[in-house]
C-alpha cells in the first residue's frame, strides 16, 4: 500500500502478482486456443482488479483513521481554533472555542 502510483512499473507488478495468483490455473501455452487465451486474460485483470480494490480499502481505512485522529485533536485542544471562511464568517469552531465563547457550535456558525 505504501507504493506510490508510477504508471508502467506499478502496472506491471499487478500483473505479475496477478499471474502468480492463478498461476495453477494458466493453461499450457502449447495447447492454448484463443478462447482459452482471451479467458486467462480476464481472470488476469480480475485479479489485478481485486488487488487494486483491496489496497484501495486500506487505503480508505487509513484515511478515515488519521481523520478521527485529526477530529480528536482539533475538538480537544486546549485552545481554541476557528476557521474562517473568505467572507470572515466563521465555518468552523472546536469545542474550547465555542466554550471561551459562551455560545453554541451551531449559533456561532456563519457569524
Amino acid at each position: 500500500m505504501n507504493q506510490k502510483w508510477n504508471g508502467i512499473n506499478r502496472r506491471l507488478l499487478l500483473r505479475a502478482q496477478a499471474e502468480a495468483l492463478v498461476d495453477n490455473l494458466s493453461p499450457d501455452e502449447v495447447t492454448i486456443s484463443p478462447a482459452e487465451m482471451l479467458l486467462h486474460e480476464l481472470l488476469i485483470h480480475k485479479v489485478e482488479l481485486e488487488i487494486q480494490n483491496e489496497e484501495l480499502r486500506r487505503a480508505y481505512i487509513a484515511l478515515e483513521e488519521a481523520q478521527d485522529r485529526y477530529t480528536d485533536i482539533y475538538e480537544s485542544a486546549p485552545i481554541g481554533y476557528v476557521t474562517i471562511d473568505r467572507k470572515g464568517l466563521i465555518s468552523e469552531i472546536n469545542l474550547t472555542g465555542a466554550t471561551w465563547l459562551g455560545l453554541d457550535r451551531t449559533e456561532l456558525a456563519r457569524h
